[in-house]
C-alpha cells in the first residue's frame, strides 16, 4: 500500500507538472488564436483559452466544471487505491494527473489551455487539446487494453 501511495502522488504530480510547463511555454511564445505550423497542416500549436469542457465543449459558467473535475477526480483516486491489476492503477494515476492538470488551470486561470491542433486540412480537424488531455487519452486506451487482457484471462 505504501508503494501505492507513492505512485499515486508521483505520477501525477510528474504529469501535472509536464502540463503546466508546457502551457507555460505555448503562453509565452505563440500567438492566441494563430495556428503555427510544426509539421505541416497536419500538426499545429494553436494557442487557446477553453472555458468549457473537453474538447472546446462549453455550456455555460465555469463553476460546475471544475466541481465536476473535482468529484471525478476523488472516485478516480478511489479506483485506484482499490484497483489491483497495475496497469489500470497506472491508467488511473495517468487520468489523475491529466486532470489535476486541467484542474489548475481552472482554479488559478479560470479557463484551460489548449494548444495541440491535428488534423488533415482547414475542414477535417480535430479539437483543440493539451499534455493533459493527451495523458487522460492514453489512459482510457490502457483501461479499455486491461479490460480486455482481464476478460481473456478470466476465460
Amino acid at each position: 500500500m505504501k508503494n501505492k501511495i507513492f505512485y499515486l502522488i508521483f505520477i501525477p504530480t510528474v504529469i501535472l507538472i509536464l502540463d503546466q510547463i508546457t502551457k507555460f511555454f505555448v503562453e509565452r511564445n505563440f500567438p492566441l488564436h494563430k495556428p503555427v505550423e510544426v509539421v505541416g497542416n497536419y500538426l499545429r500549436i494553436t494557442f487557446v483559452y477553453n472555458p468549457g469542457i473537453a474538447f472546446g465543449l462549453n455550456f455555460g459558467e465555469n463553476f460546475p466544471y471544475t466541481l465536476l473535475a473535482v468529484l471525478i477526480t476523488m472516485f478516480v483516486i478511489y479506483l485506484a487505491i482499490k484497483e489491483i491489476s497495475y496497469l489500470s492503477f497506472f491508467a488511473y494515476c495517468l487520468i489523475i494527473g491529466g486532470a489535476f492538470g486541467n484542474l489548475f488551470d481552472r482554479i488559478f486561470r479560470g479557463f484551460v489551455v489548449d494548444f495541440i491542433d491535428i488534423g488533415i486540412n482547414e475542414n477535417l480537424r480535430w479539437f483543440v487539446f493539451n499534455l493533459a488531455d493527451s495523458v487522460i487519452t492514453i489512459a482510457i486506451f490502457l483501461l479499455i487494453i486491461d479490460s480486455f487482457l482481464k476478460r481473456r484471462k478470466g476465460n
